[in-house]
């Protein structure tokens, strides 16, 4: 006798799932791509066992999809478990380890430009309308009224689908193998199925094999997971020597279907599943995996795997120098702490190629070395005596003056504050490649330390003591020397073999006066006419030729000053004027002055430039001025 309560019959507790109300919501289980559709169809072949599958297309609007597996089990029961949401049959040994969810054919079922599907699979056959399956009680619970039986036996399972044209077009481009620039899905639904399935597209064969890509192009170790086959490696390229951090890409082919996880830092992997489950992919599709402790356990592998490889010995030819950066990309750390190597690279000195910030930083080719075969380290950047200012201090200093000069009524100048004690030495970030030969004249080749524990090496660094002051704001050479220590060098060496040595640590776009320089040298103009140019540093959100000129032209002005007696070779009449005693006064004639001709040189083809003016004012004075580039 069934108990009320309020004369309303009492729920059935135990009963926990809506069944129509879930049914209404299986359709937006699939992402609605006809690449869901067709990989849900293939894995159902393959765990059916079927070899062989066939698509056949028309323009009418009408695709079939036939395989030879061992199709649906005999009479009614065989459609009832093809259709019955979270049911399936195979009759496959590796069934329980790929764990079907039983909605495979209803990606088909509900795809929005699908109208009719009819399944035939021995000598029974099925017609489903899309439209009235989900909701219509009544027809979707009468299925059996409409199991028809067919004129001929089918081997294995038929499926005939009636749709729209756009579809079909779909379909017929499904059979075009992916490539690794390709937007959107990364290969084709076929691709992965090479073991198991050959497949025709209207009586072309369809690739099947998994896609290059999806494979590490350098493969570092092949190696076996939970019995399955597994592959690590990189994208890398032999000679690239960015510090770009890799983007690892990870695949999975899970008994023929291609799914896409989550790589390591750096790393790359493949794992080829044909038997027992190491991962356990998303439902329905498997457009992914489930990043539980399974995955996580993968993950922890395949790193565990690169480290322990990569440190023994007998494994030292797979340690070239792009592969040792990405295991220092994918756990420094632990790179640092257990692997016996360390990359180092020498350096070149200053480039004659690019006259600009590029030029700085250069360095050979870098090398893998044991610890034990480290040459000469030597740290970027150098110190620089603390006592020396740099010329933006005193080009700031100047300034200051100048606008404080033309202030009607000046403040008085604050009291200056007590001077902080100061190292004796400042670090300075770049100008280490200047002081390159120097070293090697003494028999030096130094290395940097690109990647490695640096606490078990000895790295030395440069100390710079700059000489005097010189009248053109510059500094003589100075001395230089070598320290492993925090303490300055015992030894100094006095800077000879080079014009110039310099320091800085700040760039500019415009301006080289806002460049902190620390300069010595005994060819000022060769300094300016060239080491100058290597604090110059091109700002990408503005125009590269307006920088790189403003910045010449305060160059060109030092250059003037230094010479004394100059103006521009493309000189304007306020130039010649500011050049005169009387620098209001006009000027009245210009003679312009040539280098000697050369013998058997035409008059009419002579291209000579004008080296030089004289110039002449109202006031009656006269002056030669050369002409500077």
């Amino acid at each position: 006798m069934e108990t009320t309560i309020n004369s309303q019959p009492t729920p059935d507790y135990s009963d926990m799932t809506n069944t129509r109300q879930l049914r209404s919501s299986i359709r937006r289980l699939f992402g609605g791509t006809v690449h869901e559709i067709m990989s849900e169809l293939l894995q159902n072949s393959q765990r059916a066992g079927a070899t062989e599958v066939g698509i056949c297309t028309s323009d009418d609007g009408g695709w079939t999809f036939t395989d030879n597996g061992h199709g649906l089990k005999a009479g009614l029961d065989g459609f009832w478990t093809l259709l019955r949401l979270a049911e399936s049959y195979f009759n496959n040994p590796t069934i329980a380890d790929q764990a079907p969810m039983g909605l495979g054919v209803h990606a088909l079922l509900a795809h929005e430009q699908v109208s009719e599907v009819t399944f035939s699979s021995g000598q029974l056959s099925l017609t489903v309308d899309t439209e009235r399956w989900w909701a219509d009680e009544a027809y979707y619970t009468s299925w059996k009224d409409r199991v028809v039986a067919t004129l001929d036996p089918v081997v294995g399972l038929h499926i005939s689908v009636r749709s729209t044209p756009a579809l079909v077009k779909t379909v017929r481009e499904l059979a075009l193998p992916r490539h690794h620039h390709s937007t959107g899905i990364r290969w084709s639904p076929f691709q992965g199925y090479a073991d198991y399935l050959s497949v025709a597209m209207d009586g072309e064969p369809v690739v099947t094999d998994v896609p290059q890509w999806a494979i590490p192009t350098r493969c570092v170790i092949r190696t076996r997971y939970m019995g399955q086959e597994l592959i690590i490696g990189g994208s890398w390229r032999e000679n690239d020597t960015s510090d770009v951090e890799y983007i690892g890409a990870a695949t999975v082919c899970w008994f023929g279907q291609m799914i896409d996880v989550p790589g390591l830092r750096g790393w790359s992997y493949h794992l080829k599943v044909r038997d027992g489950r190491p991962i356990n992919p998303k439902s329905p599709s498997r457009q992914g995996v489930i990043e539980d402790s399974a995955f996580h356990a993968l993950q922890e592998f395949v790193r565990d795997t690169i480290f322990s490889v990569l440190a023994k010995s007998e494994n030292r030819h797979k340690v070239s120098p792009v592969v040792l950066k990405a295991a220092f990309n994918l756990d420094h750390q632990r790179a640092k702490a257990e692997l016996p190597y360390v990359l180092v690279a020498p350096y070149t000195g200053l480039s004659e190629d690019e006259l600009n910030f590029n030029g700085l930083q250069g360095r050979g080719k870098a090398v893998v070395l044991a610890y034990d075969a480290v040459p000469f380290l030597l740290r970027d950047g150098l110190y620089v005596d603390s006592k020396v200012e740099t010329h933006k201090a005193e080009w700031e200093r100047r300034l200051k003056q100048t606008i404080a000069s033309q202030e009607l009524a000046a403040e008085p100048a604050p009291a200056q504050a007590a001077e902080a004690e100061v190292d004796p030495f400042r670090a300075v970030e770049y100008g280490l490649d200047a002081f390159i030969p120097l070293l090697k004249a003494q028999g030096i080749t130094p290395y940097e330390l690109v990647l490695g524990d640096e606490h078990r090496l000895q790295t030395y660094d440069l100390y710079w003591k700059p000489g005097a002051a010189r009248p053109d704001e510059f500094n003589e050479p100075g001395v230089w020397g070598l320290s492993a220590t925090d303490a300055e060098p015992e030894t100094w060496h006095a800077v000879t073999g080079v014009d110039t040595v310099f320091a800085f640590s700040d760039t500019s776009s415009y301006d080289p006066d806002e460049v902190d320089w620390v300069v010595g040298t005994t060819n000022a103009r060769g300094f300016v006419r060239h080491e100058a140019w290597f604090a110059f540093w091109a700002s990408d959100e503005e125009d590269y030729e307006r920088q790189e000129e403003q910045y010449g032209d305060v160059l060109s002005a030092w250059l003037r000053k230094l010479i004394g007696d100059c103006i521009p070779a493309d000189f304007q009449h306020s130039h010649i004027q500011k050049m005169m005693p009387t620098p209001t006064a006009r000027i009245t004639s210009v003679q312009f002055h040539y280098a000697r001709k050369k013998r058997g040189v035409n008059p009419d083809k002579d291209l000579r430039s004008p080296i030089a003016i004289t110039a002449r004012n109202a006031a009656g004075e006269r002056k030669r001025l050369l002409l500077v580039a």
